[in-house]
């Protein structure tokens, strides 16, 4: 994603790299703890190239991969989305347990 950005604006990602921006970078369905949580990442890509949804328990946390019904769907229209991609995501996440309750990233409320 800095290569990315770094390109569109015209930014030095050298400057980016020096000051660490990331304290950790997860391997693709790593498992990790949260306090006394046990977690994992699922690689959900689309909306951008490294997104990830982080699963503990029954729940899954999907960021923008999936919207609220009536609200919209998720977009790829950022750098590097893709369409295919976040679809294939989608279907990823559709393999949960039924009864995985879903955390997203926008949660629109009807007005009223």
């Amino acid at each position: 994603m800095q290569e990315t950005f770094s390109a569109i604006y015209n930014l030095d990602i050298k400057h980016f790299n020096a000051q660490q921006a990331f304290d950790y970078l997860f391997a693709d369905h790593e498992q990790f703890k949260i306090g006394e949580l046990i977690a994992y990442n699922i690689p959900t890509p689309g909306h951008t190239p490294a997104c990830l949804s982080y699963v503990t328990g029954d729940a899954v946390f999907v960021g923008n991969t999936l919207f609220m019904p009536d609200y919209g769907t998720a977009h790829c229209d950022f750098p590097k989305g893709s369409a295919s991609v976040l679809f294939d995501s989608v279907k990823r996440l559709y393999q949960l347990a039924e009864n995985m309750r879903v955390f997203l990233f926008h949660d629109y409320l009807p007005e009223g």
